[in-house]
């Protein structure tokens, strides 16, 4: 199973205590994604993970990370070292934070340190050089302040879901991972209801065809009768069912249609034939007449 950024986020937040009922809880500051300084027209550089020391014994150290969760995203980091300068320059310690598998310890640039995902922590590697850290500006302060803003708590507060505690970034996560299927729902949803429509108007015009072929003195076929049960050898199928299968989209359409012509055409043969014979009967000239008339009545109906 591979490890998302997400985790190895969540991975770096337990580091630092964030989610320990300790003290611990209450040395460390923890900022993702934090940018160079706020504003527009300038350069931003990013910091995937900074950690920062509240405690002035501790000389309020500063840690950071560059999280690689593949092996191309982390060849295309070492093919550009002015990306990491700005968050390596700020901190006391700078981390790579990776995905098993991802970097070789061999390759993990001079004074960095490597920590590798296993189970749901972070495992040294490469031990990261301790070095002197540039003064923060104004402008990575204020960068700092605004992950401190009422807007960025509300993001880092955590939801109740199936039980268990999710951040927003979790629940947006499990939503991207459940839209195909939901997508899929959809469109099986979309494709019932219009075969649903497309047998629900043949199953009618069916019906409508039986009844008319019965004004007509014509016993319909048993498939236009009222929709219980069409046999078919020893299957048994509704007519919804073989509807379905045989006529929508069933291969069977075109031979259905062209039933339907000739049975059309036979309606209007059997009309005519009963209007001429209606005809005849009310003429009555004669005893044979009527026989006749009867007999091919008779005859037209069979």
């Amino acid at each position: 199973m591979s490890v998302t950024a997400h985790q190895i986020r969540t991975m770096i937040a337990k580091r630092h205590g964030v989610y320990a009922n300790t003290n611990m809880s209450n040395e460390w500051a923890v900022f993702f994604e934090l940018r160079n300084g706020t504003g527009f027209g300038r350069q931003s550089r990013y910091a995937d993970a900074f950690a920062l020391h509240l405690w002035p014994s501790q000389g309020h150290r500063r840690v950071a990370y560059e999280i690689k969760v593949s092996r191309s995203d982390f060849m295309h980091e070492l093919e550009n070292p002015d990306k990491r300068q700005w968050a390596w320059g700020i901190s006391n310690e700078f981390w790579f934070a990776c995905a098993p598998g991802v970097a070789r310890p061999d390759e993990v640039p001079a004074s960095c340190g490597l920590l590798e995902a296993r189970g749901d922590k972070l495992v040294r590697k490469v031990v990261a050089q301790q070095r002197e850290a540039a003064d923060l500006t104004i402008n990575e302060l204020a960068a700092l302040a605004r992950q401190c803003s009422p807007t960025e708590i509300f993001r880092s507060l955590r939801w109740r879901y199936a039980g268990k505690d999710m951040t927003e970034e979790q629940l947006a996560e499990l939503i991207a991972s459940e839209k195909p299927a939901a997508e899929a729902a959809e469109f099986e949803r979309r494709v019932k209801e219009a075969v649903d429509e497309r047998v629900s108007k043949i199953t009618e015009s069916l019906a409508t065809y039986a009844a008319e072929l019965e004004s007509a003195g014509v016993e319909p076929p048993d498939f236009m009768k009222r929709p219980l049960s069409i046999s078919r050898g020893s299957q048994t199928l509704s007519a919804k069912r073989w509807v379905e299968q045989w006529v929508s989209p069933g291969p069977n359409l075109s031979d259905i249609e062209a039933a339907i012509r000739t049975l059309e055409y036979s309606e209007r043969q059997y009309s005519s034939a009963l209007k001429t014979l209606r005809g005849l009967r009310e003429r009555k000239s004669t005893h044979n007449a009527d026989e006749s008339v009867e007999a091919i009545e008779k005859g037209a109906q069979q």
